[in-house]
């Protein structure tokens, strides 16, 4: 079987969003589903490492893998790894009847020979509780910084005013009321809850629980 990493064109994008539509169905990321292919934010994104595999015997689209340098400021500012020069792992995806033919890898070793030529320092990576892409994320070389439960439901208690650190040594999200500094186990995005430890998922009414992990993959010396 031959596959080819090249960059994604526009022509690709039918295909684009069948493979990542497919690959998400059957992942903990289901509820990604996107109609049209991501667009990677010039203000957020100095440069951008968008790239899709393809099957050389029917020229089939079986892979895509998208990643965005920030900006030097977005970097820097960055709560989970603030460094120089940071990127982030936005699209990953492998056709279901195209896994485990080693493609995943062939799009990380081209995105990331993109990386290191252009000096970025570190990846982030965010992903979801599945075994193995978080095993395939720690044999690229990437780390754990965080764990953390995405809660659809209800707060037993009112949400209060928050302040938002990483605590790398403890592996978790550090949340505080900005009020009072008291500390604080959840906080609210795009609609879910992010809740700090497993225990205090039982402040929820909750519809779901997804455990979601946070890793850096770094590249250069980031000092």
């Amino acid at each position: 079987m031959g596959i080819t990493i090249r960059p994604y064109q526009a022509a690709d994008e039918r295909h684009w969003v069948y493979t990542k539509a497919l690959a998400y169905l059957f992942s903990p990321f289901f509820d990604d589903q996107e109609t049209t292919k991501t667009i990677l934010d010039p203000e957020v994104y100095q440069a951008a490492c968008e790239l899709v595999a393809i099957d050389d015997a029917t020229q089939q689209l079986v892979g895509l893998l998208d990643i965005g340098v920030f900006t030097q400021e977005m970097s820097e500012d960055n709560l989970y790894f603030p460094t120089r020069r940071l990127a982030y792992w936005e699209n990953f995806a492998v056709h279901p009847d195209w896994q485990h033919r080693g493609i995943g890898t062939q799009l990380f070793m081209a995105a990331k020979a993109y990386l290191v030529a252009r000096a970025v320092q570190a990846l982030i990576i965010f992903t979801r509780d599945d075994a193995g892409t978080n095993q395939l994320y720690q044999k690229f070389g990437a780390r754990l910084l965080t764990r953390d439960y995405l809660v659809i439901g209800t707060p037993k208690v009112a949400d209060l005013q928050l302040g938002f650190r990483v605590d790398r040594a403890q592996q978790r999200l550090i949340l505080t009321n900005r009020q009072t500094g008291q500390p604080l186990t959840h906080y609210l995005r795009e609609g879910v809850y992010i809740v700090t430890d497993k225990a205090a998922v039982g402040e929820f009414d909750a519809e779901r629980v997804i455990t979601e992990h946070s890793y850096v993959l770094e590249l250069t010396d980031h000092g």
